[in-house]
């Protein structure tokens, strides 16, 4: 029975390493966080404080953290609740946002460029691979 447990604990610790996944603390303490914030967010955006453009922002970083924790997979965009599906619709929706508040003045241009970096990385993350 050690011998089982000792082999499973050195697969699930190798496994860990190999994908070089934060500790649990770290996840954690950082979903922990993202959370409060898209529930503030989604407060703020309820009563009208902020746009949508911030609470899609706030989502796509909870949703990027869950995924660095190992706690949703990438997957593609066609499969339900994974990282592609989930952060490909926000991206699109911050930087669209974004651009749109960009051209009224009310967010600056180094602003506009850094929403559609995030936006580029979450299409080359959620790319298909085309390796053989």
């Amino acid at each position: 029975m050690k011998l089982i447990a000792s082999l499973l604990l050195l697969v699930t610790s190798t496994s860990a390493m190999a994908l070089q996944l934060p500790s649990r603390k770290y996840c954690d303490l950082h979903e922990n966080y993202e959370a409060r914030v898209v529930k503030q967010t989604e407060d703020r955006f309820n009563v009208g404080e902020v746009t949508r453009t911030d609470l899609a922002k706030a989502q796509l970083d909870q949703v990027d953290i869950q995924m660095q924790c190992g706690d949703i997979l990438r997957g593609n965009a066609s499969i339900e609740n994974s990282y592609c599906a989930i952060a490909g619709s926000l991206a699109q929706t911050y930087a669209d946002g974004v651009s749109e508040e960009g051209r009224a003045g009310q967010r600056s241009s180094i602003e506009v460029d850094e929403a559609n970096t995030r936006l580029l990385d979450v299409q080359a993350a959620c790319e298909p691979s085309t390796t053989k």
